[in-house]
């Protein structure tokens, strides 16, 4: 009874039927989209006084050496209100579409007055819109900036989701969310960085592992090691696997 109904579950989701519809190498292909190019820079608003300017102006700034190998190929900005000055308003609200990007002086970019050298970015955005729910930082911050996915910023909810960087990793990701409600990431870094890396499931007393290309999936009293691969090539079994290490 338990067997059939995780195969219910499972079948049911969208991602499941998609791969009932195709080859394997058509999910695959699917996957891999969600994470192909990582063109939104998320980045850090030091302050209220920044985060208007910012939405006045319809614009974001970041210091040049910063992002100077990944700026030209970047299509959205999103903002970063960072707990120490935000609050309980910390979190990614707004996102906007880069309409034009400029490499600047700082003290020509007279949003924000300044009389620095210091070369900048400036991408001018179409619009800011606003996100349906924020993403929360859940204890987490932004170091200065990362990079995602435009799926993974519509999709998350937890500021560590948006570090999610395979195919396997989201496939995980998103099952176990539908499934269940308690499911956390943890990084290895509790301030972000475009090198920040999932490395923790968890969910209820299960523990999940992310190494060396393996799943090591724990709950205090038995453990099971699954290849990444096995989430795309059987992610009945997997999950199936993961499901009964919760004891419900």
């Amino acid at each position: 009874m338990v067997e059939e109904l995780l195969d219910e579950l499972i079948i049911d989701s969208a991602d499941s039927a998609f791969e009932r519809a195709v080859p394997h190498v058509g999910s695959t292909w699917y996957y891999e989209q969600k994470f192909r190019p990582r063109t939104v820079l998320v980045g850090v608003v030091r302050d209220q006084k920044q985060l208007t300017a910012n939405l006045a102006g319809s614009f974001y700034h970041i210091p040049y050496q910063q992002i100077r190998k990944d700026c030209f190929y970047l299509d959205y900005v999103a903002l970063y209100q960072p707990e120490r000055t935000f609050g309980n308003n910390a979190g990614i609200y707004y996102y906007g579409s880069i309409a034009k990007m400029e490499v600047l002086k700082r003290k020509e970019i007279t949003e924000l007055p300044s009389g620095r050298e210091e070369l900048y970015v400036k991408f001018s955005v179409k619009g800011w819109e606003k996100l349906p729910e924020p993403i929360k930082p859940v204890g987490y911050g932004v170091r200065s900036h990362i990079y995602t996915t435009m799926y993974l910023l519509k999709q998350a909810r937890e500021l560590p989701e948006l570090s999610l960087t395979s195919e396997a990793e989201l496939r995980l990701w998103k099952e176990i969310r539908r499934l269940r409600k308690d499911i956390k990431l943890r990084v290895n870094h509790r301030n972000l960085s475009p090198s920040s890396k999932v490395d923790t499931i968890e969910f209820g007393q299960v523990i999940i592992k992310v190494a060396d290309k393996y799943l090591h999936i724990g709950n205090g009293e038995e453990e099971e090691h699954i290849p990444f691969s096995a989430l795309l090539n059987k992610p009945r079994a997997v999950l199936k696997t993961i499901l009964r290490m919760t004891k419900i």
